[in-house]
């Protein structure tokens, strides 16, 4: 039946053959549910003709005496009957494939208009509605719709935040600035004149500060970037740091245990870590020593900043690492800092695979411990 099919191809002109390349071209195009019902209709039609094929092949090989002609009167009012109900039957079938995929395809043409009315109005918070229980394959397919619409709420809303926190954010230092550049535009004595300068200066310094720490997250936001690592040793960049930052800190810093500690990752980035820690450390705790210590415990690398400061509590230690957050007595002890620092150092640990928290020592003081893996 297959071969005779391709002969009958082979011998269309090329006229019918644009027909039909047309015709499927055009089927293609029209909406699944038609096609649906289309194709039920037709695979029924294909039953009806296999039966006239063979009530034709019975007919053929019977004799044409009298017994034959009367079953073959017969048979041609069986023909006639079945005629009528694949007639009716295919009619029947595509009626029925309209109204059953319309059933099935109704989930689907629920998500296009959910999808459709988030495009317009942003509404990130609408879900679609899914039957409980449900675990068809276009159930699962409207669970995962609604997981992908949280994610995009919670990013658009984190963004929303992050856009206003930037805003507040630059707009003190470059009102202070303005505000110093007025004044110097007026007649003032030496002394008051040298003071504006210097809170104008120190205002951009920390608004450049800003625009710095703001581009590196811009970029962690901008996903995931290929890390190229190398073998880095973690307790070289400690003693950089420490040379570094040792005469500026009135002898508070000091090395209290080094480790040989290979990690694989990006010296800059990890140095950057450190410097973050480090500051911070030397900023909130403005009267006692800070001691690093860098040590190898089975398959990681620990980095621990004490400090003996202000202390943290589990509520600012769990929000330390929010961009622009703050507490109140980081507020006190810095007020011109920018609240982006720990939440770079967590990115860099991230990047690197390790993890790291804020813990309070007692008595007094605070801890930063960041876990790296281990260089094979």
């Amino acid at each position: 039946m297959g071969c005779c099919l391709v002969a009958v191809v082979a011998r269309w002109t090329p006229a019918e053959r644009g027909l039909t390349v047309g015709a499927l071209s055009y089927l293609r195009s029209v909406s699944l549910r038609l096609r649906l019902a289309l194709w039920y209709g037709a695979l029924l039609a294909i039953v009806v003709a296999a039966g006239f094929t063979i009530a034709y092949l019975i007919h053929a090989g019977f004799p044409h005496d009298a017994a034959g002609l009367a079953f073959q009167a017969s048979l041609d009012r069986l023909r006639l009957i079945l005629f009528a109900v694949g007639v009716v039957g295919v009619a029947a079938a595509v009626l029925g494939g309209w109204v059953i995929s319309g059933g099935a395809l109704h989930p689907v043409r629920t998500m296009s208009e959910t999808a459709g009315a988030i495009a317009l109005s942003r509404g990130f918070s609408r879900r679609i509605e899914v039957q409980t229980g449900a675990r068809d394959e276009l159930a699962e397919l409207g669970r995962t719709f609604n997981e992908m619409l949280a994610s995009l709420d919670e990013a658009y809303r984190r963004q929303q935040r992050f856009v206003a926190d930037v805003s507040h954010e630059l707009r003190t230092p470059l009102t202070a600035i303005q505000g110093d550049l007025e004044l110097l535009a007026k007649e003032l004595p030496e002394r008051d004149r040298a003071a504006t300068l210097a809170e104008a200066l120190r205002e951009a310094r920390r608004l450049a500060r800003l625009v710095d720490d703001l581009l590196v997250l811009v970029r962690a936001d901008a996903g995931p970037q290929p890390l190229v690592p190398k073998p880095v040793q973690l307790d070289e960049i400690v003693m950089e740091v420490f040379r570094e930052l040792h005469p500026q800190t009135a002898q508070r810093l000091e090395v209290v245990d080094l480790d040989e500690a290979r990690v694989l990752g990006e010296r800059d980035r990890l140095k950057q870590l450190v410097l973050i820690l480090v500051d911070n450390a030397l900023r909130y705790g403005p009267e006692g020593p800070v001691s690093l210590s860098v040590g190898v415990d089975g398959g990681q690398i620990v980095l621990a900043v004490d400090d003996e400061g202000i202390g943290i509590s589990p509520e600012v230690a769990r929000r330390a690492f929010d961009r622009f957050y703050r507490g109140e007595d980081a507020q006190r002890l810095d007020p011109g800092g920018t609240g982006l620092g720990l939440a770079i150092a967590k990115w860099i640990v991230e990047r690197h695979g390790g993890s790291i928290a804020l813990e309070r020592r007692q008595p007094r003081g605070t801890r930063a411990l960041v876990r790296l893996p281990l260089a094979p």
